[in-house]
């Protein structure tokens, strides 16, 4: 109502006190105190209409310091996939297309001093709809060699480390993604974990009774590890399946063994992964035995420069044993090399050449040669 109200008060009061001054002249005095008072008030007091309104005001500097902490806690990655591919199938057919093979965006959070989390959203054309693959929360300290995570991840079983676009057929075997509990241990060099899960080809056990162990060693320039899952039957490529297990078993187990090496430029791969018993599948196998499915590879690559690029050459052989029924090939001869074209952006190609089992083993003996052009943008 009133633009300035102290003010206003202000020369009220004055008015008064002149007033005052007119009828009352012997306190002259008393009125020239009154009067330093309210003008040492007035002179104290900034009016209103000079005032900023709060909306308007810049945050405070402990606002801006709590936000950009928060931020700061934050780091976001992503991953863009784009394939052009030829295949041939061992039933002659060939096949092109062009795919978004994959679109990845991950946040990490660091809570406080021991608590981070990460979430991954994944998107794969034609396998994967846009989804959380992973969600986990984590407690580690740098004063302490142990660490506890919980939630949706890929199980420490196998490493499947290629230079190469495809994944192994290691992998297409022996893939765990599970929700679990977790307990780590580092130091030196050292690594173990033993996790714990709720496993969907269990004969319909509702229960956390699956579990895992995994044991590495980091050199300088060399790595190995030994992997162990009470339920082989979870892994991705497995559990979707519709097969029996041996009479009076729950679970079967497998075992993963890898190990990396670099040697100035050249680096050396080599993983076996299998199943330590046998999954009954209908048709499987020729003399209707029960199929242990096993894979193994050894990869090589160089790195070197070509016109002051970094240029990767890689190539690798891969096989299976009784994995028929996953639809997988029984040997692969690959080739490939990458590149970086800008910064965060490489280009990838892979040409690999698959032979099917024999007839004898239920396969087609039948071949295929097969390229894929990858280019990949991190962020």
């Amino acid at each position: 109502m009133f633009s300035n109200p102290p003010r206003i008060i202000a020369t009220g009061i004055l008015a008064t006190l002149t007033t005052v001054n007119a009828n009352a002249s012997g306190n002259e005095s008393e009125i020239e105190e009154l009067k330093a008072r309210l003008s040492a008030l007035e002179a104290n007091k900034e009016p209103s209409a000079n005032r900023e309104p709060s909306a308007n005001r810049e945050p405070s500097h402990s606002q801006e310091s709590n936000r950009d902490s928060w931020l700061k806690n934050l780091s976001y990655s992503g991953l863009l996939e784009i394939e052009n591919s030829i295949t041939s199938s061992f039933d002659d057919k060939s096949e092109s297309d062009v795919a978004v093979a994959t679109v990845e965006v991950g946040i990490e959070a660091a809570i406080n001093n021991i608590t981070s989390a990460e979430i991954v959203f994944l998107h794969e054309e034609d396998d994967t709809d846009l989804e959380v693959d992973v969600a986990t929360l984590t407690f580690s300290s740098d004063k302490c060699p142990f660490n506890l995570s919980f939630g949706q991840t890929y199980l420490p079983f196998g490493s499947f480390e290629t230079a190469l676009v495809n994944d192994t057929l290691a992998l297409e075997i022996a893939e765990t993604r599970e929700s679990m509990l977790m307990l780590g241990f580092e130091a030196k060099g050292l690594a173990a974990s033993l996790y714990a899960f709720n496993g969907e080809q269990d004969k319909g056990h509702d229960t956390v009774e699956n579990y895992g162990l995994t044991v590495s060693y980091q050199g300088q320039s060399w790595s190995t590890g030994v992997d162990y899952i009470s339920n082989f039957g979870d892994s991705d490529g497995l559990e979707s399946l519709d097969y029996g297990l041996d009479a009076g078993e729950d679970e079967v187990a497998g075992l993963a063994v890898h190990a990396n090496a670099t040697f100035g430029i050249f680096t050396l791969t080599a993983e076996y992964v299998s199943a330590l018993d046998g999954f009954t599948v209908d048709g499987a196998q020729p003399d209707g035995t029960d199929s242990e499915p096993s894979a193994w590879q050894v990869e090589g690559a160089i790195t070197t420069t070509i016109a002051s690029k970094e240029v990767i050459f890689a190539t690798a052989y891969q096989e299976t044993e009784e994995a028929l029924f996953l639809e997988l090939a029984e040997k692969r001869l690959a080739l490939g090399a990458s590149t970086a074209l800008l910064e965060n952006t490489s280009l990838n190609i892979e040409y690999w050449h698959d032979e099917d089992y024999s007839k004898a083993d239920g396969g087609s003996d039948n071949d295929g040669d097969n390229i894929v052009v990858q280019i990949a943008v991190e962020f």
